[in-house]
């Protein structure tokens, strides 16, 4: 299972590893050569923007219909399937065939290596009008290198019904948490859903910060649980306890990310994402609750973490100033388009505060517990969580959760994992 973070799978990024296919003509065409996004020139300019293949219906048409608005240059939607990542890779190593882009990791090596147009003069006058958790995924070496075009965040989804006819009320610690959790373990039915696999080890950094620590020190430069390794360890048990137990539910056709046993009232509780929403209400109506990942030790806080996808613009563009003033166009002004792209075809929170403060399906029932849980209690992993420590935590967890193994010898070997990958960074 994909660790929490840069590596983490929303739907909408499902959406864009299981896209199967040859890539569409419009992005054959971009390919071609570095004529393809130039245009016609002059004051004019023609731009290519590159979206991955989302699940959602109606995004091409809306992404399409947001390009042809714009009076200032001819921008040319590229919708690409397959995968998505190696594709856009190559063009901005050519450095043609595309100018804005979309991108849900941005990586620390691409921004030094002049990959990514600095977009600061564009965030730094506004910043505070964005999710400050938003901005900490696009910011490397104190500059921005994208506008935040959705948040993903991620937490408890619960059944109310159940909880009320089981007794229960939402849990304040991680004890209450597996209390709950045990409850509604019978009857033949299991508790929760949290992985077909590894039993939750892939929610690390929300594990950290539940329990007041972080997988990376705010410096980024080493790890940042060392300190305290024995509240994590104690964090982790409890989620063996859930393994050991037999109250997970495991072997479902798809994994965590996808919300149907929760719809269907297979469990009472499953870790997913905002995204989710729409079916699980669909299904349960008003029984839809969520709470984030609930403290653990003394220095334990309320966690969920948020994910974004983002708006950036290839360095070695030709038309790089015009892509630039697209791009805060459309992420920045047009704030009807961005509640749109929100939330009319998936489920997410704009990024800006005053779209998501305003936006209608955002202010009631289930789904302003999450936006109100996050503007309070989300985090983000930021770009130094790179594949590779999500890894090292995901093998830890595994180890932990799974086989059993001591949680506090498997920290300490992902501990100096995280840091020497750290290293490489600085």
């Amino acid at each position: 299972m994909p660790g929490i973070g840069s590596t983490q799978i929303s739907r909408r990024q499902m959406a864009g590893i299981l896209g199967l296919g040859a890539v569409t003509p419009l992005v054959l065409a971009a390919c071609s050569g570095p004529g393809a996004s130039t245009g016609g020139g002059g004051s004019h300019p023609t731009l290519s923007q590159w979206y991955h293949q989302y699940g959602e219906a109606g995004t091409e048409q809306a992404a399409k219909k947001y390009a042809a608005s714009y009076k200032d240059a001819t921008v040319n939607v590229n919708w690409v399937a397959g995968d998505y990542a190696s594709k856009l890779n190559t063009r901005l190593l050519a450095g043609s065939g595309v100018d804005v882009f979309e991108n849900n990791a941005i990586n620390i090596a691409d921004a030094r290596a002049g990959k990514y147009a600095d977009m600061t003069s564009i965030i730094e006058p506004i910043k505070d009008q964005f999710s400050e958790t938003a901005l900490y995924n696009v910011q490397i070496d104190g500059k921005y290198w994208g506008i935040p075009m959705i948040i993903d965040p991620q937490a408890f989804y619960y059944n109310k019904a159940m909880f009320s006819d089981a007794g229960l009320e939402v849990p304040t610690t991680m004890e209450a948490f597996y209390e709950c959790v045990a409850k509604l373990s019978s009857g033949g039915k299991k508790g929760i859903f949290l992985s077909n696999t590894d039993g939750g080890a892939g929610f690390s950094s929300t594990m950290a910060w539940a329990t007041g620590t972080d997988i990376i020190a705010s410096d980024n430069k080493t790890n940042g649980f060392s300190g305290d390794v024995d509240a994590l360890a104690e964090t982790y048990s409890w989620f063996r306890k859930i393994q050991q137990n037999g109250f997970g539910l495991q072997g479902q056709p798809s994994d965590w990310w996808d919300i149907t046993p929760f719809a269907n009232r297979k469990i009472g509780i499953q870790w997913g994402g905002m995204w989710s929403m729409p079916q699980a209400v669909k299904a349960l109506g008003d029984d839809v609750g969520m709470f984030p990942m609930p403290p653990s030790g003394s220095n334990g806080t309320y966690a969920l973490i948020g994910s974004n996808w983002n708006q950036q613009v290839a360095q070695k563009s030709p038309n790089r100033k015009a892509a630039l003033e697209f791009a805060k166009w459309l992420w920045v002004d047009q704030k009807q388009d961005q509640e749109d792209w929100a939330l009319s075809y998936g489920f997410h929170i704009p990024p800006l505060k005053a779209v998501a403060a305003s936006a209608s399906k955002l202010q009631s029932g289930a789904a302003k517990e999450f936006v109100d849980a996050f503007t309070k209690y989300g985090k983000a992993t930021g770009p130094y969580y790179t594949n590779e420590i999500g890894q090292a935590m995901e093998d830890a967890g595994t180890n932990i959760i799974v086989k059993g193994a001591d949680a506090k010898t498997q920290l300490a070997a992902a501990a100096k994992k995280i840091d020497a990958s750290l290293a490489t960074l600085q």
